[in-house]
Formats: C-alpha cells, sequence, structure tokens
C-alpha cells in the first residue's frame, strides 16, 4: 500500500489512476475492514478477560 501511496502522487495517466482506484476498492478497502474486525473482536476479548 505504501508504495502505491508514494507513486500515486506522480501520476498523470488516467489508465493508471484507474488501475490505483481498482486497488484501492478491491485490495486496501477489504484489508482495512478485516483489519477493522480483528481489532474489534481482539477488544471484545480483552473486556471479557476484565475483572
Amino acid at each position: 500500500m505504501l508504495k502505491q501511496r508514494n507513486l500515486s502522487v506522480h501520476i498523470y495517466n488516467e489508465e493508471e489512476i484507474n488501475a490505483l482506484l481498482g486497488l484501492i476498492r478491491d485490495e486496501f478497502i477489504p484489508a482495512f475492514v478485516a483489519l477493522e474486525q480483528t481489532l474489534q473482536e481482539k477488544m471484545a476479548d480483552i473486556k471479557d478477560t476484565e475483572p
């Protein structure tokens, strides 16, 4: 993701921009959604074990 972000600053080609938007939609957003779910589960586990 970081590499794509760094490259995106210099993209002037519409085809490359569309490819990057597809990556964001198809890979990056689902990765962040999965991370959010994992973190919420871990927080729930911590709350369940607190006295």
